[in-house]
């Protein structure tokens, strides 16, 4: 059986903070669970909460990140209300590396939600490769020594229905692991899947949401 909480990193990764953030982000979700005493799984909330749980991670391995920061976009005409999920700050003596970050939800049941990641990460590149402007200055119009990556991150929230299974779930479960796991399309991956919310369905949602994983790719 594969292990319930991990990360997997591709070999031809340049994103080392994610590896980083990753294991940050996994052992943040055990405690909050943890915390909770298991009455109540942090990724049922909103993409919101999850990518602000996403950029704290990142802030605790040096890579400073703000949620929701102002962003200017072609095609709009309303510019004040565009965003960006996170947007990251890496920097050392010689050069300061901005990344553009935006993050999607793929809600499915288990047995589709692997199918859903690709749709949810063209989504979040459309997005985030649409930035012409940060904070109302250009981009082109940003020091030299300043560099922009752009990534997209898929949240992946698995659900099953009331009468599924435990056995149905976990089969289900170690299935999408063996995916992260041995897949080298995006740069990192990383899950967190509890036994405890295999046998707790969610009050709020009344359907069973037994972890949560991300898939994380440079454009």
């Amino acid at each position: 059986m594969e292990p319930r909480s991990g990360i997997h990193v591709s070999p031809s990764c340049s994103l080392s903070h994610w590896q980083q953030a990753c294991n940050v982000w996994v052992k943040t979700i055990n405690n909050l669970c943890i915390s909770f005493r298991f009455s109540d799984a942090p990724w049922e909330y909103l993409e919101r909460t999850n990518s602000a749980i996403i950029a704290g991670s990142l802030t605790q391995v040096g890579t400073l990140a703000m949620p929701e920061t102002y962003v200017i976009r072609t095609g709009r005409h309303r510019q004040e209300d565009q965003r960006v999920d996170i947007c990251s700050v890496i920097s050392n003596t010689s050069s300061t590396t901005i990344e553009l970050v935006e993050c999607k939800l793929a809600e499915a049941d288990g047995s589709k939600i692997l199918r859903k990641i690709q749709s949810r990460m063209r989504a979040a590149f459309e997005q985030v490769n649409n930035i012409i402007g940060i904070h109302g200055l250009p981009i082109s119009d940003l020091p030299n020594y300043i560099d922009v990556i752009r990534t997209g991150v898929v949240i992946g929230l698995p659900c099953f229905e009331r009468d599924a299974t435990k056995q149905t779930m976990e089969s289900k479960i170690q299935e999408i692991i063996e995916w992260l796991q041995s897949s080298n399309v995006p740069d990192v991956t990383a899950w967190c899947f509890l036994e405890q919310y295999l046998t707790t369905p969610s009050k709020r949602y009344k359907r069973y949401y037994p972890g949560i994983f991300l898939v994380v790719k440079k454009t």
